[in-house]
């Protein structure tokens, strides 16, 4: 999944490759991953936990998630790695699900000496892009950590996570020796003989490798060069292409050949290779005949059944395809993308992008239908097609439930409304959503999933949104979404209806002095409303700070807008002047405080800005101007911050900001004062000369333990009792700081 990073004004991919590192011996407290808030009466030292958001749905039918491969579990259930959430699930044979590995905060290793989550419980590690899965002879999960350079174990009965092979350097080395020094170039399928031997699909290593029992690494097929050549030869003198998959039965090892578009078997007896399925041209062709002559489309995913039976995820196709003594035929798929089918014969139902294709000891089929986002199930006996796993809507479930078991796609920012709602701008689903005083998460706007414009003067639930950045409410309960339409949209407490009060469509710099309506915004980001009632935009886009003036003490279409911070030009200049002629880089957020100071989270400068309320001048509370981290207690203003995109005020007038780019929340004292000094109150403190620590972990616990980790934390808000509520972006989560 990709989208435009406000702050770095270029396309990100979701899981920033940023090095992450946490030491061995850190002390991570387990806790439960969904458990309740604490009250702050009860509280005697701060405490942080998750209100919002989690991993693996409770209920798997229910669960929103991208599989990337599926796996029996040898106990009538099965394994499913989630893509983009970085996690594995568990999916009993009642349908219950489990976090079996990964924290949701897609993580590389970082320092070599300390890798993140190895000997400790595999639930609080960082995976990246988990691929393939298979089960070992003593029921331990094996996981190809994708972008990690890895192939980890979850030991069944303890659940504790090891590295098996790879250094997490991609490359090419080590064959002969331990497989835990060895490199591996983005490890994506791999399977267990009855031997105990793990055979990896190197992928841009272009080359199977094979892992003894004694930890020992060597190539058995493949010469490193991406090319389509050398069958009936020996298979360490021919050539693959992205191998993608891997099966066994016997003495047969299946390669899922993906960029030749075949399917090459290697007799480990004898070591020669040949092609099994697929004429090496893209296609799709040849049913009822040999599979040797068939046309394949980038097949992915490969296995055996126990009576040899071959199926092929004939990826490009949208089928799967079965082998039976040398025939070909489309066992599942009409090779139409789409869904539908189930309940229904597996050769009429529908699939979008099969990934994965595995079989239970029953001959059950599991296919990892990843454009459609579900793990799909063929009951063999019965041959009839069904969904076990997933609800088409990444990363989203559990409206109408509990907070705690709802699943979040990024969220981007929080607000509290005045009857105690939680608001909490879903990003990736496109929607806003609420958590009642009671505990129970509620849709307020958008359709999960689908982005879009659409909806105005209709029910603000049936409504498309765009990227959502930015959410707030009045002091009428009306709830105000920043949209990334370049539009500012209401919600009417009254009725739910959704109209556009501020934005023409259009992306640009327009309107100042007219109507709200009018206007143009370019990414319009944070949303706050000041003591007067008046609504503040930041239009990131614009590097400006907008605001829509209350009539009567409401905000609608016909509001005057005017700039109140920004000239407009990408840079940093104006401290001392007027606000409206500074320059600023990229704000992200705003807040007020009692007195109306408005501060900006002005990221692209690394500094926090004031606007003063009684002379309209800015100038600058915290954030040196450089990136980094700087020691603790220091001077607020020459302290480094690494992209703030959060900042609140608490009863005090305390500052707090969310120091995205360092996963830790920050604190100045008196801001502005000669005297302010930055402290962290949440997340690992950075050591020096070392990259931040970034993560999911601590839940339960003291936030300024090092236990307590984060990952992009982006936007804060406080409720009337100063508890504090952080949307910590990349862990799918919306974490609670309760103070002491």
């Amino acid at each position: 999944m990709w989208f435009e990073n406000p702050v770095e004004g270029s396309v990100t991919r979701r899981r920033r490759s940023r090095s992450i590192t946490v030491l061995v011996s850190l002390t991570l407290v387990l806790g439960s991953l969904f458990a309740g808030s604490v009250p702050a009466s009860a509280a005697t030292t701060p405490v942080i936990s998750t209100v919002l958001g989690g991993l693996c749905s409770p209920n798997a039918i229910a669960m929103g998630l991208e599989p990337s491969a599926v796996v029996p579990d040898g106990a009538g259930g099965f394994y499913v790695s989630d893509n983009t959430h970085s996690i594995v699930c568990g999916v009993a044979a009642d349908g219950t699900t489990r976090l079996v590995a990964g924290n949701g905060a897609a993580g590389k290793y970082g320092d070599a000496i300390a890798p993140y989550g190895d000997g400790g419980d595999a639930r609080h590690a960082s995976l990246y892009t988990p691929s393939g899965l298979a089960v070992d002879n003593s029921g331990n999960l094996l996981i190809a950590d994708r972008w990690n350079q890895r192939i980890r174990k979850v030991d069944h009965a303890t659940g504790v996570l090891s590295t098996v092979a790879g250094n997490g350097v991609a490359g090419f080395s080590g064959d002969g020796g331990a497989a835990t020094a060895a490199q591996l170039n983005f490890p994506t399928g791999l399977v267990v003989d009855s031997s105990g031997n793990i055979y990896i699909a190197d992928n841009k290593n272009h080359r199977i490798r094979r892992v003894t029992s004694s930890g020992t690494i060597t190539t058995i097929a493949g010469t490193g060069t991406a090319a389509g050549t050398g069958d009936g030869g020996n298979a360490t003198a021919a050539t693959l292409n992205l191998p993608s998959d891997l099966a066994v039965r016997g003495s047969s090892l299946y390669i899922s050949d993906a960029g030749n578009n075949k399917i090459r078997r290697v007799d480990l007896t004898t070591s020669v290779i040949t092609t099994f399925a697929g004429t090496g041209t893209a296609g799709y062709k040849g049913d009822g005949g040999q599979a040797s002559a068939a046309a394949l489309n980038y097949p992915l995913g490969v296995a055996v059944d126990n009576q040899g039976t071959v199926y092929v995820a004939d990826s490009g196709n949208q089928r799967v395809r079965s082998i039976r003594n040398g025939v070909i035929s489309t066992y599942m798929g009409t090779g139409a993308a789409g869904f539908s089918g189930d309940g229904g014969r597996p050769a009429n139902a529908a699939l979008n992008f099969p990934v994965s294709v595995s079989l239970d000891g029953n001959r059950n089929v599991y296919v990892a239908d990843q454009g459609n986002r579900r793990v799909r199930m063929v009951t063999t006996s019965a041959n009839r097609t069904s969904t076990v796993a997933g609800n088409g809507t990444l990363g989203y479930s559990g409206d109408n439930g509990l907070a705690s078991a709802a699943q979040l796609n990024q969220p981007t920012a929080v607000a509290w409304t005045k009857d105690g709602r939680l608001l909490v701008a879903d990003a990736h689903d496109n929607e806003v959503r609420a958590v009642r005083p009671d505990g129970v998460v509620v849709a307020v706007a958008g359709t999960p999933g689908v982005s879009g414009f659409s909806g105005d003067g209709g029910a603000a639930t049936n409504a498309t949104l765009g990227f959502l950045s930015g959410v707030a409410a009045d002091g009428q309960g009306n709830i105000f979404v920043a949209d990334w339409n370049n539009r500012v949209r209401k919600i009417a407490a009254s009725t739910g209806v959704i109209t556009t009060i501020a934005g023409n469509g259009t992306a640009g710099f327009g309107g100042d002095g007219g109507e709200a309506r009018s206007a143009m915004f370019n990414r319009p980001s944070g949303l706050v409303f000041d003591t007067a009632g008046d609504l503040l935009v930041t239009d990131t886009g614009n590097n400006r700070v907008r605001r829509l003036s209350a009539v009567n003490g409401d905000v609608s279409a016909t509001s005057t807008i005017t700039t109140i911070a920004g000239n407009g030009i990408q840079a940093f200049a104006g401290d001392g002047g007027p606000a409206a002629a500074a320059s600023l880089s990229g704000p992200v957020t705003v807040a007020v405080d009692a007195s109306n100071n408005v501060y900006v989270a002005d990221a692209g400068n690394q500094r926090i800005r004031r606007v003063l309320a009684a002379t309209g001048q800015i100038e600058t509370v915290a954030g040196s101007g450089v990136v980094g981290y700087s020691p603790e207690g220091q001077n607020a203003k020459q302290s480094a911050l690494n992209y703030p995109r959060g900042v609140a005020i608490d009863g005090a007038g305390n500052l707090f900001i969310a120091d995205t780019g360092n996963c830790i929340i920050r604190k100045v004292n008196a801001p502005g004062s000669p005297t302010s000094t930055m402290i962290t109150t949440a997340g690992w403190t950075p050591l020096r000369g070392v990259t931040p620590v970034c993560g999911f972990a601590g839940e339960n616990a003291s936030p300024r333990t090092g236990s307590t980790i984060m990952s992009d934390p982006s936007s804060l808000t406080f409720d009337p009792a100063g508890n504090l509520y952080v949307a910590d972006s990349l862990t799918h989560r919306v974490r609670k700081i309760t103070p002491g």
